[in-house]
């Protein structure tokens, strides 16, 4: 065991602040809201905000809550979800929960319920060393995702091509975005911006992209709402791979290509690194591409 001053001083203040958390955690149990009801738990501060973990995540976390309550005769008084986004309250919205049942996470306010029902993690997670940077990344979704808005998509057949925008300001943005979009567009692909979509406009239009392209991002995870053998183009950039988008296309049964791009400035974190595309590599990807959805007619 090393007993060196350094190991000491560590362990020292983790048991320090194990201690406090505790006792924070006391403290806010005297002052809590008791609640004699069952409450359901599903969300978590690490995804809650994010759009991409949110149709999935929190959706499969409902579908997991209302097939246990249905076999076991429960009945689910509260929900804790976020509601302070646009997108958190579509989610609510859709899911067709009464706002009188909807406990926000966003509250600081302790709850002792009578049953307290959290679903499982729906995904595998690694962890990946990303350029010296540590991080959780998805490895394998459960298959049930592809049912989750099933009912609500349209059956139509799918004809849109789509090219996604990510917002000017947001990280992970393409450098030559303007040469990008135009080389998109003469392949005859729509440029859009997803952000300015509801919910309910996302699952319609997305239900009718047979191609979908896109740098890595949210964006991508509105695939959950495409049709099975369609298609989707991912860019990423040089050092940062994230499979979430991949599993969900294995998952739909979506045709996945992807090109990596060029990073020069490594000097961030490689999850908010932009990227360029070469335009020849580029228009060379999407005369495959092309030629894959013609064989696919």
């Amino acid at each position: 065991m090393d007993k060196s001053p350094t190991n000491f001083v560590i362990r020292w203040a983790r048991k320090r602040v194990i201690f406090y958390k505790r006792l924070i955690a006391r403290i806010k149990l005297l002052f809590s809201k008791k609640l004699n009801k069952n409450i359901a738990l599903l969300t978590r501060p690490d995804i809650q905000d994010c759009y991409g973990h949110l149709i999935i995540d929190i959706m499969a976390g409902y579908h997991q809550v209302k097939t246990f309550c249905q076999k076991n005769n429960i009945k689910i008084d509260y929900y804790i979800l976020p509601t302070k986004l646009n997108f958190q309250k579509e989610l609510i919205e859709l899911l067709q929960i009464d706002e009188n049942q909807i406990i926000p996470s966003e509250s600081k306010i302790a709850i002792q319920a009578k049953n307290l029902i959290i679903p499982t993690l729906t995904s595998d997670y690694d962890i990946v060393d990303y350029r010296g940077f540590v991080k959780t990344a998805v490895s394998m979704s459960p298959l049930f995702i592809k049912d989750l808005y099933t009912n609500l998509a349209s059956k139509a057949k799918p004809f849109r091509k789509v090219f996604l925008k990510r917002p000017e300001k947001s990280n992970r943005n393409i450098i030559n975005s303007q040469e990008v979009e135009a080389i998109f567009e003469h392949f005859g692909y729509e440029i859009v911006l997803p952000d300015t979509l509801t919910l309910w406009e996302k699952i319609d239009f997305f239900s009718q992209i047979k191609c979908i392209a896109s740098m890595h991002g949210s964006g991508l995870n509105n695939m959950i709402f495409m049709q099975e053998n369609t298609f989707a183009f991912e860019i990423f950039s040089e050092f940062y791979h994230d499979k979430i988008p991949q599993t969900i296309a294995f998952i739909k049964n979506i045709n996945y290509s992807y090109m990596v791009g060029n990073t020069p400035d490594t000097s961030i974190h490689p999850q908010q690194e932009n990227v360029y595309i070469n335009p020849q590599e580029l228009t060379k990807a999407l005369e495959i591409m092309n030629s894959k959805i013609e064989k696919n007619k």
